[in-house]
Parts: structure tokens; sequence; C-alpha cells
């Protein structure tokens, strides 16, 4: 056994976990639906490399100083043993039939291996302490990877809904980094993420109006994208990807034209977070996708910006 491979594999573990947290805490959206989501539930990320069949080959290979044609033979069917029991790899999920004529089948990755698989890669950053590092990564890849089309639409969507997350502007102008500050996340302003531009509330102040809201598009919009509420029908909706939230407009609240009742100021903060003087109630046009169809309607929500946007429902369908 290796003390610099057993160090090797924590450190490695945890740079994974690190990715799935920053995820958690700044695109939570991208882990919804997720069962039991959190890293112990989740994962039991590269636990086979601790078995005597893995460890040993990997251990020879990469710190054993001797790469003869014994040790990488042992270390490449450690590798392919890891690659079938571990379905976080692109690799498992491509099927090499016996009959010539069926040939190779991609198979589609379900979405969880995806995030992980994402985590795995990114780790490597993390290490690196070049969060930004994977998208090189990636791009030098991807034409190698045999990913199912519907797989590799998401693994870009998440990669573009990271990158956008980091590189998004601070209120001071900076980019969002690591404050060097013990427990705080990267890309986390000490607390929870900051989803609203501080310039909504700047220009809410001029009759409550805003600048129309982009809806991200992308395989992980949902991590831009709301739940709204049909009080009607009590049925959920999204908005229309690629579309605006347009002639946004607080109307009580902060920067408001009147004041937000105090019990709703009240209770928000205390089930949301924020706080409670700091509460908007907001309103504008948004698109819905109405099962597969655009279509257009008053939505009404609440927002602050330490913890964004909530509460979507829609007040009146336009069509």
């Amino acid at each position: 056994m290796s003390y610099q491979y057993d160090q090797y594999l924590a450190k490695h573990k945890e740079n994974v976990k690190n990715g799935f947290e920053w995820i958690q805490n700044n695109l939570p959206n991208l882990i919804e639906g997720i069962p039991n989501v959190g890293w112990h539930t989740c994962f039991a990320h590269d636990q086979s490399k601790s078995e005597p069949d893995e460890y040993a080959a990997y251990d020879a290979y990469f710190y054993g100083g001797n790469r003869s044609f014994a040790v990488v033979q042992e270390y490449q069917k450690a590798w392919l043993l890891h690659i079938h029991r571990n379905p976080h790899h692109w690799q498992h999920w491509v099927l090499i039939n016996d009959d010539p004529k069926e040939g190779e089948i991609i198979i589609e990755m379900p979405y969880i291996y995806i995030i992980e698989m994402i985590c795995d890669w990114w780790a490597f950053s993390w290490a690196k302490g070049n969060l930004q590092e994977i998208f090189k990564w990636y791009d030098e890849h991807k034409n190698y990877m045999k990913l199912h089309p519907n797989t590799r639409k998401r693994v870009e969507g998440i990669l573009n809904d990271i990158k956008e997350k980091l590189n998004e502007v601070d209120v001071d102008g900076s980019k969002l980094t690591h404050h060097g500050i013990k427990g705080q996340k990267w890309g986390v302003r000490n607390g929870p993420p900051y989803p609203i531009d501080r310039k909504e509330v700047e220009n809410a102040s001029e009759n409550g109006k805003m600048e129309d809201i982009y809806i991200h598009r992308s395989v992980g919009a949902k991590a831009r994208n709301y739940d709204i509420l049909d009080p009607l029908s009590g049925e959920r909706f999204h908005f229309s990807e690629g579309t605006r939230i347009k002639n946004p407009k607080v109307f009580a609240g902060k920067g408001g034209v009147k004041e937000l009742l105090p019990e709703v100021a009240e209770g928000l903060s205390e089930q949301i977070g924020g706080k409670p003087e700091d509460w908007q109630h907001c309103k504008g046009i948004g698109t819905i996708d109405f099962y597969g169809e655009d279509r257009d309607a008053e939505v009404h929500w609440f927002q602050e910006e330490s913890v964004g946007k909530h509460r979507f429902k829609i007040k009146e369908w336009l069509e």
C-alpha cells in the first residue's frame, strides 16, 4: 500500500465533492429532482479503487516508479474493471456487440451519472486551483468521446451553465472567485448565491421598472428557469427557453410604488431568507412553455437580492 496513492485518492474524492457542492450551492436547479440529493446519498465515488484488483495496479502504475510491460498491462486491466464498475464514465455506456451487423451502440447516460462525470472531470481543475480549466480540457477531448447525442447535449448545457456562473460579474466589477475565507465556497459571496443583478434593484427605484429578464437557452436552462404555478389549474409550467420576461416591474416592496405587507415580507424572510425590508413583489409578461407551445401570460413573483426570485405564478393568460 502507498501513502502517496492513499493521499491522492482522498484528495480526488474531496475535489469531486467540492465540485458537486459548488453546483448544489450555485446552480441548485441542475440537481433538482435527484432523489435524496446530497453527496453521501448520491455517490460512492470511486469506491472500487480501494478494491485489491484496482488498488494495487493503480498504485504500482502511478507511484511504483516502474512502467514495465507487466505493470502497464495490470493497470489497463484495472482501468477496464473500473470503467465497468462505475457508470459515471462515458465508456461504461459504449456497447460493443458480438454481431458485427449490430456493431457499436452508444447508450444514453442517466442524468445523475452525467453530473458525477462532470464533477469527476472538474476535480482536476479544483486540484490545480483553476476552475476554468475544465472547459479547455473538454474542448480538447470532446471529439474523442463517444457520447449519445442527448448525453452530449446535456453535458455541454451543464458546462455552459457552470461557465456562465463562474464568469458572472460581481457587484464591484470583479469576477466571482474564492475570497480566501475559511468555509466559503468558490463563486459564493460569503453566503447564498446572488442570482439577481444589483442593476435590477437600482433600476427598480425609478417607478419600479426593471430591465427585461432573459431566460437562458440550454439543456441546463432550468438553472435559470423557474417553476410557475397556474392557480386555476394547479399545474406548474416553465418559461420558454431563450425568451424574456418583458416589462418587469416592482409594484410592492423595496423600490416599488407601495409597501409590501409586513406579514408577507416577514413570512418570505422566515421561509426563504433575506431581509424582510428587501423583498419585492414583481410582475411582467412572460412566454410560457404550454405543452410545447409558446403562450404569453402576466406573471407575478417575489424576489430579494440575496436569495433570488421565488414563487412565480400566472396572474392572467393573455392568449
